[in-house]
C-alpha cells in the first residue's frame, strides 16, 4: 500500500486498544488497556474522555475499568464489557453525559453475572442481550416484574451448558436463529427459539485431527457473517474457516479453511469485517489482509512490525479502524493502491537446524 492508504495514530503508547465502536452519531469510541475511553468526532477530532461519572471530559480522565467490548442499542444506549470489572449500561442523560449502571458477580446472588471478565456482547433478533464472559460462560440478561436485572447462565438456567469447553468465551454471533459461541477451546451452537433453559441442546465442535474439514484449531477469537450469509470462524493458529454445513446445529460442522498456503499472511487471526464492495478484511496479529470471496484470493497490507489487537474493527466513513498495540490504524478501503515496489533479494546466510553453514556461492 502507499503511505496514505494506511495511517497510524498513537493513543496510549504502552497500552493496546481493546474496543472500537462507531455510534449512531458517527462518533468513534476507542477503549485502551490504559483505562481510557476516548470519543472522537467523525473528523477524528477528539470530543473527550468518558469518565466514571458518565460525563465526557475534555481532559484525560480514566473510566471504571479496561473496556473490551462496546455495543449500541437501537435507542442509543450503550453496553460495555470490561476485564475484571463486569458489565456497564450507559443511558444518555443530556448531550455529553450518560447515566451508568454497573453489574458484577455477587457470590450471594445466584442471578448475578456468572463472571466479571466480558469479552463479547450481542443483541439478538429477539432484542435480548447476551454476555460472553471469559470466566463464567454465557449469560442472558432478563428483567423481572419489578424491572430488576437478573442474569441467566449455567448456574441457574442453562443446566446443560458445557462449561468444560465453554467457560472462556471470546466471541458471539447469531445466524439463522442460532447463537454461535466461540470459546478458548471450542465452537458451541444452540437454537434461540427455546422456552426452557433445561431443554436447550448445545452442539460442540472442536478440531478433529483425522478430519481436514473440521476446525483447524480450538481457540476461537471471532465469528463473522458476511452479506452473502456465509459465516467465518477466526481461530488462533488456524487461519479463517468458512462454514459449509447447511445447518449449524450439529457436532460435526464442515469447514473450508484458508491459511498461509492460500495467501493469508498469518494464521494468528483475530477478527474480520466486510467493506461496501463485498471484500472481507481479516486482522491477524501482525497483518491486515483483504479477501475476495469470489476468487478466494488474498492481498496483505500494513506494516509487518505493527501488532494488531483483538478489538473488533469498525468503519468511520470508508476508513476501516483497527486496534494496534499503541493506538489505531486507519485503512482506506476504497480502491487501495498496491505498491509496485519490488524489493531486491540478497543471499546473506544459510542456517540448518539453527546452525550457520558455510558454502561457496559459485
Amino acid at each position: 500500500l502507499r503511505p496514505d492508504d494506511v495511517r497510524y495514530r498513537t493513543l496510549d503508547a504502552e497500552h493496546e486498544t481493546r474496543a472500537l465502536m462507531t455510534d449512531s452519531h458517527n462518533r468513534l469510541w476507542v477503549a485502551t488497556k490504559g483505562g481510557y475511553v476516548r470519543i472522537f468526532n467523525s473528523d477524528l477530532s477528539l470530543l473527550g474522555y468518558l469518565g466514571h461519572d458518565g460525563a465526557i471530559h475534555k481532559t484525560q480522565t480514566p473510566f471504571l475499568g479496561n473496556v473490551y467490548r462496546i455495543i449500541e442499542t437501537k435507542n442509543g444506549e450503550l453496553w460495555m464489557g470490561t476485564r475484571m470489572r463486569g458489565l456497564f449500561h450507559l443511558r444518555p442523560d443530556g448531550e455529553h453525559r450518560y447515566h451508568i449502571t454497573s453489574y458484577r458477580h455477587d457470590p450471594t446472588d445466584p442471578f448475578s453475572l456468572s463472571g466479571n471478565s466480558i469479552f463479547d456482547l450481542l443483541i439478538d433478533s429477539r432484542n435480548r442481550l447476551w454476555i460472553g464472559t471469559y470466566d463464567g460462560g454465557i449469560n442472558l440478561l432478563q428483567y423481572d416484574a419489578s424491572h430488576r436485572a437478573r442474569f441467566l447462565h449455567a448456574g441457574n438456567y442453562f443446566s446443560h451448558y458445557p462449561m468444560d469447553v465453554g467457560a472462556n468465551i471470546r466471541a458471539l454471533k447469531e445466524q439463522d436463529d442460532v447463537l454461535m459461541i466461540g470459546s478458548f477451546s471450542s465452537l458451541i451452537t444452540f437454537p434461540l427459539d427455546f422456552t426452557d433453559g433445561d431443554s436447550v441442546r448445545f452442539y460442540i465442535n472442536r478440531m478433529r485431527p483425522e478430519d481436514s474439514s473440521s476446525l483447524p484449531a480450538n481457540d476461537i477469537h471471532s465469528i463473522f457473517t458476511d452479506s452473502q450469509g456465509d459465516s467465518y470462524v477466526m481461530s488462533f493458529t488456524g487461519g479463517i474457516s468458512r462454514i459449509l454445513s447447511p445447518t449449524l446445529l450439529t457436532d460435526t460442522l464442515r469447514f473450508r479453511t484458508f491459511s498461509s498456503k492460500d495467501g493469508l499472511r498469518s494464521e494468528l487471526t483475530h477478527t474480520m469485517r466486510e467493506d461496501r464492495h463485498g471484500k472481507l478484511w481479516i486482522i491477524t496479529e501482525n497483518s491486515i489482509n483483504r479477501f475476495d470471496p469470489e476468487t478466494e484470493s488474498f492481498e496483505s497490507y500494513g506494516e509487518r512490525q505493527r501488532i494488531y489487537t483483538e478489538a473488533y474493527p469498525t468503519f468511520l466513513g470508508n476508513d476501516l479502524i483497527v486496534g494496534t498495540n499503541g493506538g489505531i490504524a486507519l485503512i482506506r478501503t476504497d480502491q487501495p493502491h498496491k505498491s509496485g515496489y519490488v524489493p531486491p533479494i540478497g543471499f546473506s546466510a544459510l542456517r540448518i537446524q539453527s546452525t550457520n553453514e558455510e558454502f561457496a556461492i559459485d
